[in-house]
């Protein structure tokens, strides 16, 4: 159960970096 949540929470934290990443490319771009 533990790691299920870590794996979760660490795709979560993962796919929130790509999107403050795209967001920064549409916002410079």
């Amino acid at each position: 159960m533990l790691q299920i949540l870590s794996h979760t929470s660490h795709t979560f934290v993962v796919n929130r970096m790509e999107i403050d990443k795209k967001r920064e490319v549409l916002l410079y771009s």
